[in-house]
Order: structure tokens, then sequence, then C-alpha cells
């Protein structure tokens, strides 16, 4: 197992003037859904995929109701989720209103054991580099599975 990647040309984040360069980008092969992880999870198990199924969006409600409630959701070894907002900038803190919130985000800080994933992922390069205006991220990769 690999984290696929591919080189992509784009304009430097940090000087927007500098020449472009070759950044790698991750790309994914497939995307999997929750009846797919309640696949996995029952595979060799006792636990039928329908009641995993049923936990998961439950799992899925909760977090959802925590967010709007404006509360960060731990799930143990996986990590924290928490929303945060982007706003317009003012010359006074009484200026400041839920007008100016120009965006909503959700967050996600994994937690130490899956720090400790990512720092022993092995990667894998694919494909020719890509010259365009892409401001990168993860993707699906179009040649999986074919």
């Amino acid at each position: 197992m690999a984290i696929r990647f591919k080189a992509v040309q784009r304009v430097n984040p940090s000087d927007q003037n500098a020449a472009r360069k070759f950044y790698a980008r991750a790309t994914t092969k497939e995307v999997k859904g929750l009846l797919d992880l309640a696949d996995i999870m029952s595979d060799g198990g006792t636990i039928r995929r329908s009641d995993i199924y049923a936990v998961l969006i439950s799992l899925v409600s909760a977090i959802t109701r925590e967010i709007k409630s404006g509360n960060r959701v731990n799930m143990g070894e996986l990590g924290t989720f928490y929303p945060s907002i982007n706003s317009e900038g003012y010359e006074t803190a009484e200026e400041v209103s839920a007008n100016g919130i120009k965006k909503v985000n959700l967050r996600y800080r994994p937690a130490k054991e899956m720090k400790k994933v990512l720092r022993t992922l092995d990667f894998q390069k694919i494909g020719e580099a890509v010259s365009g205006t892409d401001p990168g991220g993860a993707s699906p990769d179009p040649s999986a599975g074919s």
C-alpha cells in the first residue's frame, strides 16, 4: 500500500511572481463510502454489515449535530473534528459581526496514533507531469481501475 502522487506544475504559493514549479499532489485510487467501510468492518466478524452501517449513519448525524452546536468532536485515536470560520477584517472589535463571516470550514486534527501512521506512509509516483493552474489537493486518479 502506498499513497500515489503525481507532479503538477503550479505557481509558487509563497511568491506568485516566481517561476512556476512542480509540486507533488496526492491522488486517490477510488472513493470509499460508508457501505464500503461497513463491509470492511464486518469482514470476518460477528456484527452484520447492516448493523455497522446503521451505527455509521448515526455517527454522522451525531457529529453533524455537535458541529452545528459549535463543539469539537474527539474521535479518540482517529482525531478531532472542529468548525472554523473566515471573516472580513475590521478596524474595531465592535464592527465584527456574523454578517462578516465569509466561509465556514470543517477541520480535522489527527490524534497522536494517526500522526504515527502518517509518518510511516509509503509513496508511489505515477503518470506524467501536469501543467496547469490546479490549486492542488487530493483528487481521484482517472486512470485507476482501467
